[in-house]
């Protein structure tokens, strides 16, 4: 992760709790590449991904950022994917 430009000190500070459920939402984020490259797999790997991730309740929607990087929405929001990329780089680029 370091490698991919994460913050070393920070990663180190997580806790175990914490870094499970960033992985968990790296994966829930990653869900489309994940069916790619496990279709038998894949739907019970993100189902504990949601688990861990305490996400069980919701259905959840990627949004691709212009970057090709993905942020995951609540699944009943009423906004498009363009309105909701649009919000997220002008309030990233603040």
């Amino acid at each position: 992760m370091v490698a991919a430009g994460g913050n070393r000190a920070h990663l180190e500070s997580l806790t175990d709790e914490q870094f499970t459920r960033m992985i968990a939402i790296i994966t829930l984020t990653s869900a489309d590449a994940l069916r790619q490259l496990d279709p038998d797999g894949a739907d019970a790997l993100l189902t504990a991904a949601r688990e861990s991730a305490g996400i069980v309740d919701r259905e959840l929607r990627r949004v691709t950022l212009s970057d090709g990087t993905g942020v995951l929405v609540d699944g009943s929001c009423g906004q498009t994917d363009e309105e909701l990329r649009d919000a997220f780089e002008a309030n990233a680029r603040k």
